[in-house]
């Protein structure tokens, strides 16, 4: 995964206007809207997809995930907004 990608699900978060992205290894994104999770189309997210993912949103706030989490770290828990994450992900931070 890279930027352009991580983008992309962002962009479609923001047309939809959902409320939550699930990222999780072995799932496409899952978008929440309305109260209803919805499985998008996009391609099955891999370890180092959520682990990319994961450490941008980190990066974001300068932030790193401890290594003994690093596979079970939720975003919400982390503290940003989606603002901040769509930030990170227009601008590469």
């Amino acid at each position: 995964m890279d930027i352009a990608t991580l983008t992309q699900i962002l962009e479609i978060a923001f047309t939809k206007k959902v409320s939550d992205i699930h990222f999780e290894v072995n799932n496409p994104p899952i978008f929440r809207a309305r109260g209803h999770l919805i499985r998008s189309k996009l391609s099955t997210l891999t370890k180092t997809d959520t682990e990319f993912i994961a450490s941008t949103v980190m990066a974001q706030s300068n932030r790193k995930i401890p290594e003994d989490r690093i596979s079970v770290i939720p975003l919400r828990s982390c503290g940003i907004t989606c603002e901040e994450l769509s930030r990170c992900a227009r601008y590469g931070d």
